[in-house]
């Protein structure tokens, strides 16, 4: 069934597994020494990788290509007088204070410093997407064609749109569903953007995140000629599911719609990292300008230093997937922000990189600050030596808690309509595999709320490959005696104790 079905449009902070730590070789080869801002994105890299000697010489790489490319010049510790740099300790009072500490917790480093993208940036017209259909093995056979034709004729919420679906994605039916898909997106007949979209988000949340994305440019250009807000509601909601950074002048278009304003620039706050309650299509287009043709490292490492503490916060997330350790500085002036809730997110990615620590962001400040003092000591003598916890071999250490099933507070958080928070819980108890069949049991099946009883029962046909009958919507009774069969099928399968 629909995971996500009656949600405003949650937006997903799509899961990014732990990547293993790159060289500096593997930097390199990555680096293109022609581009003043690539090596400056080397530098960076080494920078935060506590080789800073070679990262001073990449600046001064970087200043051979473009002498006027404040990054690098700030980081060697220049400022800009007039029309010239001049090293920070000759510079006047004024132009020292301009290269000085800028709001809370921004560090003042290279990343400050903010660059234009090369050229103009274009319009959501301009961009060029790649719509070569793919190859179709069987064009003679058109049984599959009827599932796909019946999209815009049924509903979106309804059983025949998931069975459809379903279909179209099984195994031996895919090869045929692949490039049928994406020709009926290119068909101006084809007035359906939900089902195509499911397809997308099943297809991104079972791992197959290359296939999804191929199919995207056809939704971007299907987008253009619908007008149903649920279709283009869902629509937003994958585009930033996949964070496709090309589709930002869209999802700009899209504000103009006052039904979908709010679900396009939660898309653009997916993609970019800006604060979704603050964005406008201003906002937006001032990003794209100068980000369009820029990587997606250095964006992250420049907003490592925004003012705005959302802005960082969202960038030190996006970091720590990558192993950027830049961001513990950043981290630590967070868990100091008057925001309890950037505090707390602050604080928990700090537990996953230095292991847990005692802090509550509502302590007094002279508590709190103690305690990032000791941690920031911590910081300081480990140098560039110290192991990310998920990386160690060792189990990370645990603070003493009553253990609970974390399963649970995924299948609760199924039923969310707030953001991104429901199809992430989906693609963690996928790939949880069938560890997390009592919780889907106990806390999906059982549960009050009929939608997530639903989101449940699916989810366990998906990891169990069973499918034992229950209908959601019955009386009591009737779902416990399906409950108990699934009960009894899992307790034979050592999955819940007898």
């Amino acid at each position: 069934m629909m995971l996500l079905r009656l949600a405003r449009t949650a937006l997903i902070a799509a899961l990014i597994l732990p990547l293993a730590a790159e060289s500096l070789e593997d930097q390199i080869k990555k680096t293109d020494f022609a581009s003043a801002d690539s090596v400056f994105e080397l530098a960076g890299w080494c920078q935060s990788n506590q080789l800073s000697n070679k990262a001073r010489n990449y600046y001064q790489e970087v200043i051979k290509l473009d002498k006027d490319h404040e990054g690098a010049r700030t980081a060697l510790g220049y400022v800009r007088v007039g029309e010239r740099w001049v090293p920070k300790a000759f510079a006047g009072d004024t132009a020292k204070a301009a290269a000085e500490k800028k709001g809370d917790g921004s560090t003042g480093t290279a990343s400050e410093a903010r660059r234009a993208a090369s050229g103009k940036a274009p319009t959501a017209g301009e961009i060029t997407w790649d719509l070569k259909l793919p190859p179709d093995p069987q064009p003679d056979s058109k049984w599959i064609n009827q599932f796909i034709d019946r999209m815009p004729t049924i509903g979106n919420d309804s059983d025949p749109m998931d069975a459809g679906v379903r279909t179209i994605l099984r195994d031996d039916n895919w090869p045929l569903g692949f490039p049928r898909i994406c020709k009926a997106l290119m068909d101006p007949a084809f007035t359906d953007l939900f089902g195509p979209s499911e397809i997308v988000r099943s297809l991104y949340t079972s791992g197959r995140g290359d296939q999804a994305r191929k199919i995207y440019p056809f939704l971007i250009v299907a987008s253009s000629r619908i007008t149903n807000r649920q279709d283009l509601s869902y629509f937003c909601m994958i585009t930033g599911l996949l964070k496709v950074k090309n589709a930002v002048p869209r999802m700009i278009e899209l504000m103009d719609n006052a039904d979908i304003k709010a679900d396009a620039a939660e898309a653009i706050a997916s993609i970019t990292g800006l604060p979704f309650k603050t964005m406008t299509q201003e906002r937006a287009q001032q990003w794209w300008n100068i980000n369009w043709n820029v990587g997606e490292d250095l964006i992250q490492r420049e907003q490592l230093t925004d003012p705005d503490p959302g802005v960082r916060i969202e960038a030190c997330t996006a970091l720590y997937a990558k192993r950027d350790k830049a961001i513990v500085p950043v981290l630590l002036a967070l868990m100091k922000n008057d925001n309890i809730g950037i505090a707390r997110r602050a604080s928990a990615l700090i537990d996953r990189i230095a292991g847990p620590r005692p802090f509550d962001p509502t302590e007094p400040a002279e508590i709190k600050n103690k305690k990032i003092e000791l941690i920031e000591k911590w910081w300081k003598s480990e140098g560039g030596r110290w192991v990310w916890v998920e990386d160690r071999n060792q189990p990370a250490p645990t603070a003493p808690t009553v253990k609970v099933d974390p399963n649970q507070a995924l299948v609760q958080q199924l039923a969310s309509i707030t953001g991104r928070e429901s199809a992430e819980a989906e693609a963690r108890l996928l790939a949880a595999g069938k560890s997390s069949v009592p919780a889907l049991i106990t806390f999906g099946l059982e549960a009050k709320d009929a939608r997530l009883r639903r989101m449940a029962n699916d989810l366990l046909r998906r990891v169990t490959k069973q499918d034992f009958p229950f209908d959601p919507q019955a009386d009591e009774s009737a779902r416990n005696a399906a409950v108990a069969k699934w009960k009894t099928w899992a307790t034979d399968e050592g999955l819940i104790a007898p």
